[in-house]
């Protein structure tokens, strides 16, 4: 017998809150999705052979900026 067309019925997940890490990971995320994406051919053009300079700052000065979001938003 294949078990290839096994159905599972698994309940699903709880609600609850979201912790740090789910919030550092979303705003991880967003930081990636928005940025690096849409971005790498200005930034190329502005900035030439340092573009991994320009990255790394705007990701240390946006994780600055959401931290308070994550704090605030998270379960002390």
């Amino acid at each position: 017998m294949s078990n290839k067309n096994l159905i599972v019925n698994t309940p699903e997940p709880k609600p609850g809150i979201l912790e740090r890490g789910d919030l550092f990971a979303i705003a991880v995320g967003m930081v990636i999705g928005s940025g690096m994406v849409t971005l790498i051919g200005p930034a190329m053009a502005m900035t030439g052979y340092s573009v991994w300079l320009a990255y790394l700052t705007a990701i240390v000065m946006g994780f600055f900026m959401v931290f308070p979001y994550i704090i605030l938003g998270g379960e002390l």
